[in-house]
């Protein structure tokens, strides 16, 4: 028979072996932070502006996404655009620059799009894994962040915002 402390360091190896497997080094991301209103999308460019997600009526939700992480489902954010227009969106979105356009054109009009170097966010960002979504509050809070593999973890990422909306516009 074994001790509680021999199962627990089994567990512990199982655990680590499915992290190897892991293509990014997920963490917890600290919320309450604000998120930055300049990046840098690739070494040796200039800063964007993203002034917009203060700009904004409802909140905001950032994509983080790449044409080379085979859990990125394009579908969970196009799903996701389509039930709640209220919100304004960001998709930072890594591939080639060929592809970049016809990838992203179905989010033409929805959300501001930016092709980007995601190793060359990581630092500015501190999103450090794909499929990503942050939750901004209207002044660039982040109140919501998580891997958004299905439908279900990207409401769990808006909870926050889609519960302050629901809220602010019931019938009174």
């Amino acid at each position: 028979m074994r001790t509680v402390n021999e199962v627990d360091q089994s567990i512990d190896e199982k655990e680590r072996d499915h992290r190897r497997f892991l293509k990014g080094v997920s963490s917890v991301y600290t919320l309450g932070g604000y998120f930055p209103t300049e990046l840098i999308l690739f070494s040796k460019a200039t800063s964007i502006s993203l002034d917009w997600i203060k700009q904004v009526c409802s909140g905001s939700i950032l994509f983080f996404m790449s044409s080379y992480c085979s859990a990125c489902h394009m579908e969970v954010m196009e799903d996701f655009i389509e039930e709640f227009p209220q919100f304004d969106y960001g998709i930072f979105y890594e591939t080639s620059e060929e592809q970049f356009a016809e990838h992203t054109k179905s989010f033409l009009g929805k959300a501001h799009l930016y092709p980007c170097d995601l190793s060359r966010l990581k630092p500015q960002t501190l999103v450090n894994s794909v499929p990503y979504a942050l939750a901004l509050n209207k002044i660039g809070q982040v109140t919501g962040a998580g891997v958004i593999g299905t439908d279900t973890e990207m409401q769990q990422v808006a909870y926050s915002l889609l519960t302050v909306y629901a809220r602010n516009n019931e019938p009174k």
